[in-house]
């Protein structure tokens, strides 16, 4: 919390973050499935084009209801593309101007849920509870 915003920024290197690699970092710290970032993202984003971005997620991840720990959301409202993982019972994100940031579930307006596919080179681990 309270880590500034950055474009591309990798939060242990940089100082800074984005949502893609805050959502990427905190599933590594989990050592939940999680893809490499793709520039195909950073492409979509940029363009504010979320719908290309949900089909390059789509085909990494299965959907889910959402709201339990480790699940991942492709926001809508506010910022025109952003994603936000799930600890705690809200969503941990980034934004221009807030940084990363928590908030409630109630507060977040999800465009979809899904959760990572894990890596055919690692067996799949179950999710840990984070915070009961």
């Amino acid at each position: 919390m309270g880590l500034p915003y950055r474009w591309n920024g990798d939060p242990d290197r940089h100082g800074g973050t984005d949502c893609f690699r805050l959502t990427i970092a905190v599933l590594s710290l989990y050592d939940a499935p999680r893809p490499a970032v793709k520039p195909q993202w950073y492409a979509a984003a940029r363009g504010r084009r979320w719908q290309p971005l949900l089909e390059e997620l789509l085909a990494i991840s299965t959907p889910v209801t959402g709201g339990m720990p480790l699940d991942v959301a492709l926001l809508k409202g506010g910022e025109p593309i952003a994603l936000g993982v799930c600890v705690a019972g809200g969503l941990l994100t980034t934004c221009q101007g807030q940084g990363v940031h928590w908030r409630p579930l109630a507060a977040c307006q999800v465009r979809r849920w899904f959760r990572f596919l894990p890596s055919l080179r690692s067996p799949e681990r179950p999710l840990p509870n984070l915070i009961s």
